[in-house]
């Protein structure tokens, strides 16, 4: 094939004008199924006198071509000695090159090897392992390798084990476990260096021990291998002294993670891993690791970087504070109040970050908030973090963070509210020991009874009884209400009960009622956000008359400035329309207003432009549907109407696809709700919609659009 034509449409299809654009688009289409068109792209590419944006454009494309023809389908079938030539040249043309072009050549050998390793590239394997001998290491090659080793192993953690599965893996192990370990061994050894290199070294020095990491982790998840459980030592070594490490030098860009901090954070995993797996194996090094773990999350601050590295570090004291043998660790003087105060409470504290996303980037926050990631947040790994340690420890960590939530709840400056947010996310830490999505909370903790008392929405004073020699917090309004003294305050104090159970009813009625209910319904969103986590948390052990209180409020909050409260309250009403008390639902068409709560979930869609990119109102716009009454059900035409246009508006901009489930699931429901109420059904708005889905064949919704068809036919049988 003759490159000079290939250069050329390449160049051509950087071009600014559109068409120039989509006709070499349409001739790589034609030349793709021309032999030597592969080999074309790496010569190119491989060319030091070809213009650099060709190169690029040139492994982009190559990588493409890969991508679309060693799958199940392919485009266009490349012949065996085709490919043998492919492979071979392809992996040179990786180590030959640098950077992007590097990446781009990097992936298309792991798209290869995903068919054709082992059984038609066993030397694939052995060409990566013989890069990491460290006598002549080229870091450049030695990168390239590792990436690709990383991404090539990476199915060994989550594959279920096989034969053939282990069969491969135990290729991969001989060839790797050695070089893997020694290479290690000798880059650990460059940190003690560290200031001697400059800044572009010591990066390069922990992307190449982040890949090394990486490797190992994979290797080690589906059984410990031999070589390793040998050679423990060697790598436990290593990870403590890169635990304690600082690289001032080594920065990144917009609060990203560097390769540091990418080393830590597998290492916990690792570590977490062999804590969970190989006890036996792990337990002679456990006590120094754990304490470089612990250190490592009090000393890190709370830069949006360290994000990735906290969660894991966190996880790791979850998993780990529950097991017996580790016990004597955490039951140590000051552990767990440092834990508490020092690890926990401190990422759970609402940072300048999550605030602004909170307001700019609200479906991002939410997310992680309710429907959590695979990275995790903060917040939500010391939440877990509390739970895990009242499981274990509850009558020794309870009096530690009683005494938080007292100072918190204390507090009278202008940002109170930061910190009620963390007594919200303590409590509910402490109070619900395992929960379900499908049912709140399923078990409640053992808590001194005064957290269900304290009304959070009073200010307290520090008061001095008589005779003692610490101050007690109290609520002023106590002291004006009924004119106690200060005597008769502590005399009062010593007549609390003794501790018992939390009285979940009790603390809803003192502190989440005031942000639930509160007139001014665009105050303090966050801390309605977290009332509204409360009562869904909590909806099976509240009672009923709770319930209908706070559907109220949250039919109030609907008129909220603050869309994110439309999301936490619509996330609200879907769970708590499910309730069942004796399996009998707590709300029905007569206990409520269900016009009125219709109103303001369609209000909600139309104040919010984005309202189609998440499946929260329309998921409680269902369950609304799911009660409605004979009364409403005769002005269906009105709904019918608003989903026409929210379906229209996904014909002509795609929506989130849960979105889209739930939008067509509510129609359906509609349909079958409203018949025999509305003369002439609710068709009028809809089936023209309906039938431009069907004529465009617009794939992604023909087959919801067949369901209301179904619907309405049914319905006039």
């Amino acid at each position: 094939m003759n490159t000079a034509e290939v250069a050329e449409v390449l160049r051509n299809t950087l071009q600014t004008d559109a068409a120039t654009r989509k006709e070499a688009e349409r001739q790589l289409a034609r030349v793709q199924s021309h032999i030597g068109y592969g080999m074309a792209l790496l010569e190119l590419l491989s060319s030091p006198q070809v213009p650099a944006e060709i190169r690029v454009v040139a492994a982009v494309v190559l990588k493409n071509f890969v991508k679309t023809n060693w799958g199940e389908n392919p485009e266009v079938e490349v012949g065996d000695v085709e490919q043998d030539q492919l492979r071979t040249a392809l992996l040179a043309a990786m180590f030959a090159n640098t950077g992007n072009l590097q990446k781009q050549l990097s992936h298309a050998v792991f798209l290869m090897a995903k068919k054709d390793f082992p059984e038609r590239w066993p030397e694939l394997i052995n060409g990566l392992a013989s890069q990491m001998n460290t006598a002549n290491a080229d870091l450049e090659r030695l990168l390239a390798a590792l990436n690709t080793m990383d991404q090539l192993l990476e199915k060994y953690r989550y594959e279920s084990k096989s034969e053939s599965l282990w069969r491969e893996l135990k290729m991969c192990l001989l060839a790797v476990q050695a070089p893997l370990t020694t290479l290690y061994e000798w880059l650990v050894g460059f940190v003690d260096n560290l200031a001697q290199l400059s800044a572009e070294q010591a990066n390069s020095l922990f992307e190449l021990l982040n890949c090394v990491m990486r490797v190992f982790h994979s290797l080690c998840t589906q059984d410990l291998p031999e070589f390793f459980e040998d050679n423990l030592s060697r790598w436990v070594a290593g990870m403590a002294k890169l635990f304690t490490i600082e690289a001032p030098s080594v920065q990144s860009a917009g609060g990203e993670a560097t390769p540091l901090d990418k080393v830590k954070t597998e290492m916990c995993e690792i570590v977490t891993l062999y804590a969970q797996r190989y006890e036996e194996e792990i337990m002679p090094h456990m006590q120094g690791l754990i304490g470089a773990i612990w250190q490592l999350l009090v000393n890190t601050n709370s830069e949006t970087r360290y994000d990735g590295m906290v969660c894991s570090a966190l996880d790791f004291l979850s998993a780990i504070c529950v097991r017996s043998q580790y016990k004597d660790m955490f039951k140590a003087d000051g552990v767990l109040k440092t834990l508490a105060e020092d690890v926990a409470v401190k990422n759970l504290m609402l940072r300048q970050e999550d605030l602004e996303q909170f307001e700019d980037e609200p479906l991002e926050y939410i997310k992680k908030d309710l429907e959590g990631t695979d990275s995790g947040t903060r917040r939500k790994g010391a939440v877990d973090l509390v739970r895990a340690l009242c499981r274990e420890y509850e009558g020794d960590l309870m009096p530690i963070l009683s005494a938080v939530v007292s100072s918190f709840i204390a507090d009278a400056s202008d940002q109170f509210w930061r910190k009620r947010d963390v007594v919200y996310c303590l409590v509910r830490a402490m109070a619900s020991k395992t929960e379900t999505s499908r049912q709140g909370a399923t078990s409640t903790s053992q808590l001194v009874k005064w957290l269900g008392r304290w009304n959070m929405r009073t200010p307290l004073v520090p008061v001095m009884p008589l005779g003692k020699s610490k101050n007690v917090c109290f609520p002023v309004a106590f002291k004006v209400l009924f004119g106690c003294t200060d005597t008769t305050v502590f005399r009062l104090l010593n007549h609390v009960p003794p501790p018992s159970k939390i009285n979940i009813v009790d603390y809803y009625s003192s502190n989440v009622r005031g942000d639930l209910c509160a007139a001014d319904v665009n105050s303090f969103p966050i801390l309605k956000a977290d009332a509204l986590k409360f009562v869904v948390l909590f909806r099976n052990q509240l009672p009923p008359e709770a319930h209908q209180e706070a559907l109220v409020a949250i039919e109030n909050l609907f008129t909220s400035q603050h869309t994110i409260v439309h999301k936490y309250a619509a996330y609200a009403v879907e769970r708590l329309l499910l309730v069942r008390v004796n399996n009998t639902p707590i709300f029905t068409a007569a206990s409520v207003n269900v016009a009125s709560l219709l109103a303001r979930l369609i209000a909600a869609f139309d104040a919010d432009p984005k309202a189609q990119n998440s499946a929260y109102l329309i998921k409680a716009l269902m369950r609304v549907v799911c009660i409605i009454d004979a009364s409403t059900a005769r002005q269906a035409g009105e709904i019918a109407t608003r989903l026409a246009a929210m379906v229209d508006a996904a014909v002509k901009n795609p929506a989130d696809p849960s979105h889209t489930h739930f939008l067509f699931e509510t129609i359906c429901l509609l349909v079958k709700k409203t018949s025999g109420h509305v003369e002439g059904g609710i068709d009028r708005p809809l089936f023209p919609l309906l039938e431009t889905i069907l004529a465009q064949d617009v794939a992604d919704l023909v087959p919801y659009a067949l369901q209301p068809c179904c619907s309405v036919k049914l319905r006039t049988y």
